[in-house]
């Protein structure tokens, strides 16, 4: 992803998401039945893309019935949701681009 730095500087950076699974065991709680963190790169290497869609944009402010709301433009692009492989249930998953099974022990490669 892109950044920019004090000096308005664009820094290009590794962007991580988080899926999670959340169930509901009772009419008051719930828990989280799976979860990954992954590296977006895993989800889409095409980084013009990602330029593309994320350019400059404007912001419309004073919307609504009260003048509070506000318009991002934000487009937004869907990919895989990674917790939809059977693999993944049940578990906390890294998915990284470097193998680092090798640094912790508690760590398995899937």
């Amino acid at each position: 992803m892109r950044i920019y730095d004090a000096d308005d500087s664009p820094l290009d950076i590794s962007g991580f998401y988080l899926f999670v699974i959340q169930e509901n065991v009772s009419d008051k709680e719930y828990i989280i039945s799976a979860l990954a963190l992954c590296d977006g790169n895993t989800l889409n290497e095409d980084f013009d893309l990602y330029l593309k869609i994320t350019s400059q944009r404007e912001k419309e402010i004073g919307l609504g019935t009260y003048g509070d709301g506000a318009n991002r433009n934000r487009p937004m692009l869907i990919f895989s949701n990674p917790l939809g492989a059977s693999e993944l249930d049940r578990s906390a998953t890294l998915i990284n681009r470097v193998a680092s099974a090798s640094a912790d022990a508690r760590l398995r490669l899937i």
